[in-house]
């Protein structure tokens, strides 16, 4: 576990670390993956375009990301859609509004026609940190099962406090799985970079680090690990995500 988590670290600078952003309501995420060949994709990207160019869709109160795999294991997805909305009330009230209207019908339309559904996961905020900037376009996302999840975030939130986490150039979200289906997975560490030679700059900076011993060492004792997928934004859509998410 510990060479394969480790991935994340060095991977992990997407956002300015600072302290994990806080809440009063917690944040809700909504996953989405499918296959799509890339005409497909971007057929969606457009569908997408003009259902927020609506006025249902202006009225939109989350931040969506349209995303491409890199790479996923023998996952067959090859896109998926990720939002955030500032808490689960706020999704919900929306959603309930969208899912009335002719322009949703119209995005399905297009959707059954260019992709096919492969799973769907619901997720929550539990802490952020770093800096949501939206030139932060490469994605990886570790999947773990806790059994301490307060030494999980406690572990991160010394990290980023320390000598090291302190140098961290990207963005780190930790969600807490609510509806992954059978999937074992509690948790999911979720790892921002401008690209990936600033990830793997941050890889061969970070690894090694007694600051990192000590993350690598909380995590083998409080979780297991169940592998990692790596994504890029192809678009995105809504509130910028540092409003919806507290920065």
């Amino acid at each position: 576990m510990r060479r394969r988590f480790s991935l994340f670290l060095s991977v992990a600078s997407m956002f300015l670390i600072a302290a994990p952003a806080a809440w009063a309501a917690q944040p809700a995420a909504q996953l989405a993956t499918f296959t799509a060949t890339p005409a497909g994709a971007a057929a969606l990207g457009a569908a997408v375009d003009t259902l927020m160019a609506s006025s249902v869709g202006k009225e939109f109160p989350g931040h969506l990301w349209l995303q491409v795999r890199l790479a996923d294991g023998a996952d067959p997805a090859t896109h998926g859609f990720f939002s955030v909305y500032r808490d689960t009330a706020a999704r919900e009230a929306f959603t309930k509004k969208l899912y009335a209207t002719p322009e949703w019908k119209a995005f399905t339309d297009t959707y059954a026609s260019n992709a096919k559904t492969v799973a769907t996961g619901r997720m929550r905020v539990q802490a952020r940190w770093g800096e949501a900037a939206q030139s932060d376009d490469y994605w990886e996302a570790y999947f773990v099962d806790a059994n301490d999840a307060a030494a999980i975030t406690g572990a991160l939130q010394a990290y980023f406090a320390s000598a090291t986490g302190k140098q961290h150039p990207g963005q780190v979200w930790l969600f807490s799985a609510s509806a992954l289906g059978a999937s074992p997975v509690s948790h999911i560490v979720s790892v921002g970079f401008s690209g990936e030679a600033e990830a793997e700059a941050w890889r061969d900076k970070s690894t090694g680090t007694d600051d990192w011993k000590a993350l690598m060492a909380a995590f083998d004792k409080h979780s297991e690990y169940h592998g990692a997928i790596h994504v890029r934004d192809m678009k995105e859509w809504g509130r910028p995500a540092s409003e919806v998410a507290g920065n």
